[in-house]
């Protein structure tokens, strides 16, 4: 059994090979118990703080990027104890270089991922929220993965300055082309970090209104009310007067109404507190003021102000209806009618109908 351990076979003894089997057999089932520990562990914490928005990201990153690096660090290591040629020496270095810049860029885009939309304070899985960093992350991947490629040619030999160079010269004809184009480039990062609307917002630009449901590198959709979708450049969205109904805390009713002067003067004097009473009595609402605001031709005119403290749109109807309501029923019970434009015509008792002309034939 020792003769046969010792025998040569690729300038290396058959026991080297074992222990370089062994040595990764081993390292990896120690590495399965750890991973093992661990995932336990974060699954504890998890239970104790459910709540906890990165978690995910730690474990995706974990178990897709980082494990398999260390995989592929734990049977290089091992397989370069080995005497080899240089040429076989030279290929498993290209190789692990490679794999090495791929699952290190794999893990930074993750990670850069998982910080963005942790600033945004949303959860990972909020489709609304990738959607709206897609362009974000096309930009990053298409720099890491540039930057990596100069990196990975550059540690195997080739001259990268001329490839520099001209991507500078290339990029500076591009910028001079595309002007347009880098604006609303440019604009998705005002958009981005500044946040005038996000995903999901209802909005109004000009005469348009509808919902956020894309945010590009160059356009911004928008899906009317009618289901249509609208394609904004985002340079024109940032230039304009830009009405977001998301960020409403609250809505403002004004109103006002007319009553018939016939109305006793006891009577006009209770609509105000009245009126007040309606409004204060809904939890929803909040009032602000009321007055008997003008005497008209034909009516005492009142004007209310009041707040819906709920920015939902349904919930301002409902408010408003039950409100309505109330009041309708109020100036009911005190017997006051409501005006309406009228118009008194007074005949003088000398003046007589124009008389008909009698057709000459009857």
């Amino acid at each position: 059994m020792r003769d046969f351990l010792q025998q040569t076979f690729l300038g290396n003894t058959i026991l080297n090979y074992v222990w370089v089997l062994a040595s990764i057999l081993g390292a990896m089932t120690l590495l399965r118990w750890l991973k093992k520990f661990l995932f336990n562990g974060f699954e504890r914490y998890r239970q104790k703080r459910p709540d906890n928005r990165h978690l995910k990201v730690v474990l995706l990153v974990l178990e897709k990027s980082i494990l398999p690096l260390v995989y592929l660090l734990i049977i290089y290591s091992a397989v370069s104890t080995l005497t080899l040629s240089p040429r076989v020496s030279d290929f498993l270095r290209r190789i692990m270089m490679v794999l090495f810049t791929f699952f290190t860029i794999k893990i930074v885009i993750a990670i850069i991922r998982g910080v963005v939309l942790a600033y945004l304070n949303k959860k990972v899985d909020d489709e609304n929220r990738v959607s709206e960093i897609s362009g974000l992350l096309i930009l990053v991947n298409l720099v890491l993965w540039s930057v990596g490629l100069m990196f990975l040619l550059g540690n195997m030999g080739y001259d990268i300055t001329t490839i520099i160079a001209g991507l500078g010269i290339g990029g500076i004809a591009i910028a001079l082309a595309a002007q347009a184009v880098l604006g609303d480039f440019f604009s998705y990062f005002v958009i981005f970090f500044d946040k005038p609307f996000e995903v999901g917002d209802f909005i109004q630009v000009d005469d348009f209104l509808g919902t956020i449901i894309h945010v590009g590198i160059k356009t911004t959709r928008i899906q009317n009310l009618v289901g249509e979708e609208l394609v904004f450049s985002n340079t024109d969205l940032t230039n304009a007067r830009l009405h977001n109904y998301n960020r409403m805390q609250q809505r403002r009713i004004s109103f006002d109404f007319g009553v018939v002067k016939s109305a006793p003067m006891s009577r006009i004097r209770q609509i105000p507190e009245l009126v007040k009473e309606v409004i204060e009595a809904h939890p929803t609402a909040k009032y602000n003021r009321g007055h008997f605001t003008a005497i008209e031709d034909s009516s005492f005119r009142f004007g209310f102000v009041y707040y819906v403290l709920d920015p939902d749109y349904t919930v301002y109807l409902d408010v408003q209806q039950h409100i309505n309501l109330g009041i309708l029923e109020v100036l009911e019970n005190l017997g006051v009618r409501l005006a309406y434009p009228t118009r008194t015509l007074q005949m003088s008792a000398g003046l007589s109908s124009p008389s008909r002309e009698r057709d000459p034939k009857s």
